[in-house]
């Protein structure tokens, strides 16, 4: 007769993780990369997140998902929520991970993913590859990004989509050289966003102040008020 073998901890913890990384897609949430007997504590950490999620409503998991003192284990499991808000307030979170990011940055929803742009804990290799989205809402939330690169800023100067180029001219940190190239720019917007720049040479403001679009002149003439107040 054969002898039924007791397991051990270690065994147990890791037929346990495999439940629960069974339901959470396969994907390995970083906190669970550990030691057998770490995992005991960690599995059962978030078996009862898991358990705590399925008692709750969309508003209460909005909630949670919004709240910058819900801990990395709930936000990892609602970031795989199916509902795309809860994701997009993950997204936005500052207490979410880069690992959590890396992921929501690959989300199909561009709401999500522009939720990702905002957050300041995104990484510079997420931001470069989300200046490139096909979203002209992710691309324009990538400018307003603090972690913007001047490199970046100069591509998206020419990106195809006025308001990209309209929130390039808008950014505090655009250069001179960017800003007259874009002085020149077909969409009225732009050459608005130019002229209330902080960064406007004279040189610039003086040519658009006669510019076609009334609202560009008024603009550019305010701003060369301002500048030679300042000056003074």
């Amino acid at each position: 007769m054969a002898v039924k073998r007791k397991q051990n901890r270690p065994e147990i913890a890791l037929r346990r993780l495999e439940r629960v990384l069974h339901e959470a897609e396969g994907e390995i949430p970083r906190a669970l990369v550990r030691m057998p007997d770490d995992a005991v504590k960690e599995t059962e950490r978030i078996e009862e997140s898991m358990r705590r999620l399925e008692r709750l409503s969309w508003s209460e998991k909005f909630t949670m998902a919004i709240d910058p003192k819900t801990d990395g284990y709930m936000l990892d499991i609602l970031s795989r929520d199916e509902d795309v808000g809860v994701r997009s307030e993950v997204a936005r979170n500052r207490n979410v991970s880069v690992e959590i990011l890396e992921r929501l940055s690959r989300d199909e929803d561009a709401g999500v993913r522009s939720g990702v742009v905002g957050n300041r804990n995104i990484s510079v290799e997420i931001l470069e590859r989300l200046s490139r989205d096909e979203d002209a809402g992710v691309r324009s939330g990538v400018v307003g990004n603090e972690n913007v690169s001047v490199e970046m800023l100069e591509r998206l100067s020419r990106d195809k989509d006025a308001y990209v180029r309209r929130e390039v001219a808008w950014n505090r940190n655009v250069s001179v050289e960017i800003l007259e190239r874009l002085s020149r720019d077909e969409d009225a917007g732009v050459r608005r966003e130019v002229a209330r720049s902080e960064n406007v040479s004279v040189e610039i403001l003086e040519r658009l102040k006669n510019d076609s679009d009334k609202y560009v002149r008024n603009i550019a003439i305010k701003t060369l008020k301002k500048l030679k107040r300042s000056n003074c």
